[in-house]
């Protein structure tokens, strides 16, 4: 395997690799709380591990006023309905710096000394409002859900108080999450599907952490094969591309592919090494992978395609 290519491949990454991310949810509010201790409630499914380094925020009856706010999270693959009065279904993820409110309608920002990480997963989110009251939407079926293609936020209930029974619903929370995707969750995610008897398949073995060698296995090799390609891509290809027109029925394109290194393959399974740069900018960025080996007698074009491999990277 070309040990360099593949290096060249998983630097062109840098470019792609926000340093920082966001997703607003609005500041068309029609409602809010203006006592201290308000709380506003949703649901988040988190498609990548994030770390959360600052809030905007809409205030309400706060302008000029100190202000914080306090994070909490129910436990993963919980939710915040049904828990709104529920503290025991909650854990505190974090506290905000103090700020200064600004007019409703308009964005407080709100940092974190300690950005708060979570891993992927989906989670119920509740942030209590401290020294400042909150405006948020009244939810109508159609305003509540926002998402990118990292989370979806699904809005959502605010109580008076911190977990009180004074409960509100449906509320939409005003504000935008700023993120920098990845933070310390480096991983490998196997999608799509491969073709073969049986199917051929690519694994991940070690993990892609910065600075380190990820590692990646393809497994089920025909006995009869003797040539492989690695398909590597910033993209992915998602459902995959029907590959029957090139005569592999029942085998799929996985992975836009900008890098294609070929490999020999030596048994019913082979071993790939990944140079991950030690550049921590990489974090949250994607790699994308798949295997092609020769397979004379499965299909017109005589060759197969294992399942997509994504590399998640980060620094642990």
């Amino acid at each position: 395997m070309n040990r360099i290519r593949i290096l060249v491949a998983a630097l062109t990454l840098v470019g792609a690799a926000a340093s920082q991310s966001s997703l607003t949810t609005t500041f068309a509010n029609n409602n809010g709380r203006s006592t201290p201790g308000v709380t506003v409630y949703f649901d988040i499914q988190l498609n990548i591990g994030i770390a959360i380094t600052a809030f905007d925020l809409n205030i309400l009856a706060g302008t000029g006023l100190q202000g914080t706010v306090d994070v909490y999270l129910t436990g993963a693959g919980n939710t915040y309905v049904g828990n709104q009065t529920n503290a025991a279904a909650w854990t505190l993820a974090g506290s905000s710096n103090t700020f200064v409110g600004g007019a409703p309608g308009t964005p407080t920002n709100a940092t974190f000394a300690q950005p708060v990480t979570i891993a992927p997963g989906s989670y119920g989110l509740a942030i209590a409002y401290n020294g400042v009251g909150a405006s948020y939407t009244n939810g109508n079926g159609s305003n509540q859900v926002y998402s990118n293609a990292d989370m979806t936020l699904s809005c959502g209930s605010a109580t008076a108080a911190l977990f009180s029974s004074t409960l509100f619903d449906p509320r939409v929370w005003n504000g935008t999450i700023y993120y920098t995707p990845g933070s310390n969750f480096a991983r490998s995610i196997p999608y799509g599907t491969g073709c073969g008897t049986p199917a051929l398949g690519l694994r991940g073995v070690a993990r892609p952490v910065i600075g380190s060698t990820a590692t990646a296995e393809t497994t089920s090799i025909p006995a009869a094969s003797t040539a492989g390609i690695l398909l590597f891509g910033i993209t992915s290809i998602e459902p995959g591309l029907d590959l029957t027109v090139i005569g592999m029925p029942g085998c799929f394109l996985n992975v836009g592919s900008e890098f294609s290194p070929g490999f020999a393959p030596v048994g019913a399974t082979v071993l790939h090494q990944i140079p991950i740069p030690n550049v921590p900018a990489l974090a949250g960025a994607r790699l994308h992978m798949q295997s092609v080996v020769d397979s004379p007698g499965t299909n017109p074009l005589g060759f197969i395609s294992s399942n997509g491999l994504r590399l998640i990277l980060d620094v642990q």
